[in-house]
């Protein structure tokens, strides 16, 4: 079984999110920094004049939701929930995704070297293949001893000509890059494009 590596999604979410982590490291270093001095017997007048925690209680302290107006009320409510909104999309493009991690395809071995190929040259070779003029977009997937292939076809009638193209040209491609292993082709229609207003009424 190949091994599996993790990695993060790559977006501006991912990014965003991991700068934002920085707000809660400081938060948290100071009420721990404030807390293990005042246990080390710290006078708390000289800790305050240094990091000014006594004020940040006292303002803290003083937000009294009972006092708020209506409108205040609903605005830090309305404020609360983008919050949280914000923060779950932040949290979800953190995630780790497993990846597979592909090997170099060997085509020859011989005592002065060995020839391999990427699996994605050998999936480009596949999707160049699988062209058609019944074909907007192809994506070849390749797995061990199988490749798949995604179709785009561009009209529902030429759906049969197009899977059937897609194989034998895949097929083609695979033997000629000398990978015989493969033996297993398999060609999906994920979607295709209707016909326009001005095809069906011509």
């Amino acid at each position: 079984m190949p091994r599996q590596r993790l990695g993060l999604t790559h977006s501006w979410a991912t990014t965003l999110g991991q700068k934002l982590m920085i707000v809660p490291a400081v938060a948290l270093i100071y009420g721990g920094g404030v807390i293990l001095a005042l246990g080390a017997g710290l006078a708390p007048r000289d800790l305050d004049s240094v990091t000014g925690y006594q004020t940040v209680y006292d303002r803290l302290g003083a937000l009294d939701p009972a006092n708020w107006s209506q409108g205040v009320t609903i605005g830090v409510a309305i404020a609360g929930l983008l919050g949280f909104l914000v923060l779950v999309r932040l949290g979800w493009a953190q995630r780790l995704i497993p990846h597979v991690t592909r090997a170099a395809l060997v085509l020859r071995e011989e005592d002065d070297g060995t020839t391999t190929v990427s699996p994605r040259a050998v999936e480009r070779a596949a999707e160049i293949a699988a062209r058609h003029e019944g074909v907007k977009a192809v994506k070849a997937t390749l797995g061990e001893g199988d490749l798949q292939l995604a179709v785009h076809a561009r009209r529902a009638e030429l759906i049969p000509e197009v899977l059937q193209h897609a194989r034998s040209g895949a097929v083609e491609a695979l033997e000629q890059a000398g990978l015989t292993d493969i033996d297993d082709v398999r060609v999906a229609v994920t979607r295709f494009t209707p016909a326009s207003k001005k095809e069906l009424l011509a």
